[in-house]
């Protein structure tokens, strides 16, 4: 079997190689030992600098036709790597990533993802190769945590989760952890003393995860890109363009007393941390999360409010005023504080806005009903009502007042996932109190649930 590898760690590239032998193609860190034919690091794939591998050939108006979402996207993800680089430079990347992957796709027989492709490059080869017809498999991570294990599935089609998860078919998996997981996370989270996740990870598992390995390369790389965006922040200020930092927008616009009473139904928008998957490309055209402030508050009754709570982490997104000014401006749109903790405003809202991000799992065990706008695997929940519309938005709102919510359709529906899920780790750096598993065992784990499917579409025999 011919296959494109990326993102994996060492544990997953050993795996994948024993099994299969070397990959064609592998992205993966500098010092990570791999045997692959070709291999790029991440800087060369974000830098689009693929050697003498890079492709020029000139694609076709029909590739070209084909290809205008994945390119529409591509630049906006590009905010993870160059957000202060002009529109002439994404566009070259771009287009150096679609010549390199569509030449180096051929004769392949599958690209494996170790995440959902978001970070630029593998979003070009994951929408190449669907335009040519490959198979492509990836792997999403669910980080319920603290102290909860990592839950991974497997699906092939990045903007179909539910549609296209894999059943894993493991027999030797701890069954009884992911039966633990579904059951006790809910439990967590009725508990009073529960904080709702955040995406933090403590300071000294990043740190040495960022140092093992380093070359000076790579950190002159890392400075000169804190310098850049140090010398931006200051020429924006300089031109005079309202640029501040987000805590100090945020600080700005949120309203300290909001009048709830005066309101029947109260609907609870979590912004989404950015650039992140759950966003782009799983938000798809909702990245802009403005867009679905409005679109709900458009089609909301007088007596309907939305309480809108930015992301505690900071963003590499860097919100400008003029987003907090849009989403206030809307009527019955209320800013609240950043540190307001979650648990608080779940026991006083009736509906919880979003994409696909965790506040929309969480709202799930809360029995509280979900407007989602994205594509996960539990948008199939029973409390979750899709909003991608004016027509479905409106028709959710009314519906609200209508769901019954019960106990045994919410198990249910979790038992119905456990044939697609597994524990794991996110990468290495996650080990000890955030997964009972190690990374060896996410890697086995992984291997088993891909080498089913492989045989299953008749990639490699059983």
């Amino acid at each position: 079997m011919r296959y494109i590898l990326t993102s994996a760690d060492s544990y997953f590239i050993n795996e994948m190689t024993n099994a299969f032998g070397a990959p064609e193609v592998i992205v993966t860190e500098d010092h990570i030992s791999v045997s692959a034919k070709i291999r790029f690091s991440f800087h060369q794939c974000y830098a689009g600098d693929y050697g003498h591998h890079q492709n020029y050939e000139a694609c076709d108006d029909e590739t070209m036709r084909a290809m205008a979402s994945c390119q529409v996207h591509y630049y906006r993800m590009a905010d993870r790597f160059a957000i202060n680089r002009e529109f002439n430079f994404r566009a070259n990347s771009y287009y150096k990533h679609l010549g390199t992957w569509l030449h180096l796709l051929r004769g392949i027989d599958c690209v494996i993802f170790s995440n959902v492709p978001h970070e630029g490059y593998d979003w070009v080869l994951y929408n190449a190769a669907k335009h040519l017809g490959i198979k492509t498999y990836m792997f999403y991570i669910m980080p319920m945590r603290p102290g909860l294990p990592v839950i991974k599935y497997l699906l092939t089609d990045a903007l179909s989760h539910a549609k296209t998860a894999c059943e894993h078919g493991l027999k030797d998996y701890p069954e009884q952890m992911v039966e633990d997981f579904l059951l006790g996370y809910g439990k967590a989270l009725q508990g009073k003393s529960y904080t709702p996740y955040t995406g933090a990870i403590p300071l000294g598992n990043v740190i040495a995860s960022k140092v093992k390995g380093t070359s000076l390369r790579t950190i002159s790389q890392k400075i000169g890109k804190a310098l850049s965006r140090s010398f931006y922040k200051m020429f924006r200020y300089v031109e005079n363009d309202s640029y501040s930092t987000i805590k100090t927008q945020r600080n700005r616009y949120w309203q300290k007393a909001i009048p709830l009473d005066q309101f029947k139904t109260i609907l609870y928008f979590p912004l989404h941390y950015q650039p992140e998957c759950t966003s782009s490309p799983l938000g798809q055209h909702f990245v802009e999360q403005d867009l679905l402030v409005k679109l709900i508050a458009s089609v909301m009754p007088d007596d309907c409010c939305i309480l809108v709570k930015d992301h505690p982490r900071p963003s590499l997104k860097l919100r400008y005023p003029q987003f907090f000014e849009d989403i206030k401006a809307q009527k019955n749109v209320f800013l609240v504080d950043v540190k307001k903790n979650p648990r608080d405003l779940y026991d006083v809202v009736d509906g919880v806005i979003g994409l696909t991000g965790t506040s929309l799992w969480e709202a799930l065990f809360m029995k509280k009903p979900v407007l989602m706008a994205g594509s996960i695997l539990y948008e199939g929940a029973p409390n979750v009502l899709a909003v991608q519309s004016a027509k479905e938005a409106k028709i959710a709102i009314d519906s609200l007042s209508n769901m019954q919510i019960r106990d045994e359709d919410v198990l249910t529906y979790l038992h119905s996932l456990k044939p697609v899920l597994f524990p794991g780790v996110i990468s290495p750096k996650d080990e000890g109190a955030y997964s009972p598993v190690s990374p060896e065992d996410s890697a086995r784990y992984s291997l088993s649930a891909l080498r089913h499917n492989l045989q299953k579409d008749g990639l490699i025999k059983s």
